[in-house]
């Protein structure tokens, strides 16, 4: 399944030419800025993909893997931003199974992010499992928010687990935590 590409408008400005993002094309449509974990931040959501996975899997296939890459690309020219990965799976099994199965899916994500080059300093991993989304996928999006500022949104919109790098060293938030 080819990805969704979205880029959000701002402010209510528009540019005459095409935001940057990670595919070189104009996105097909918006998405609502509350679905994402900077929701309520100050700081804007830049360009943003959906990565597709199979049912009970985190293996990124050939169209995710090139997603990542572009991403990836995307993100070595635009070092100002960090990106977050976003899991989410369907309703199928146990939610606590499911809130695993979605943090190994960003974490596949992050996994090939790294193989291209993005440190983990730029990387901000959130899980929601079935909660919210209800889909097979990883939301992928470029952002200046910093990752306790993700975390902290991501939490209070019911993610299962946040996690961030900051100076070497690894931060995990889980509700209650």
């Amino acid at each position: 399944m080819k990805s969704l590409l979205i880029v959000l408008a701002v402010g209510g400005t528009a540019a005459a030419a095409p935001a940057p993002d990670f595919l070189g094309h104009e996105p097909p449509r918006p998405v609502d800025p509350t679905a994402a974990a900077t929701a309520g931040a100050t700081t804007p959501i830049e360009p943003s993909d959906v990565i597709a996975f199979a049912h009970d899997s985190n293996a990124l296939d050939a169209d995710g893997v090139d997603q990542v890459d572009r991403a990836a690309q995307w993100l070595r020219a635009h070092p100002e931003y960090s990106v977050v990965l976003e899991g989410h799976t369907d309703e199928t099994g146990d939610p606590d199974y499911n809130a695993g199965l979605a943090f190994a899916r960003a974490a596949s994500v992050k996994a090939r992010l790294g193989q291209d080059g993005i440190k983990n300093e730029r990387i901000v991993m959130v899980s929601f499992g079935e909660r919210a989304v209800h889909d097979r996928r990883v939301l992928v999006y470029a952002t200046r928010s910093p990752g306790h500022a993700i975390a902290t949104n991501a939490m209070r919109r019911g993610a299962a687990r946040a996690t961030w790098f900051h100076a070497g060293s690894t931060f995990d938030m889980a509700p209650g935590s």
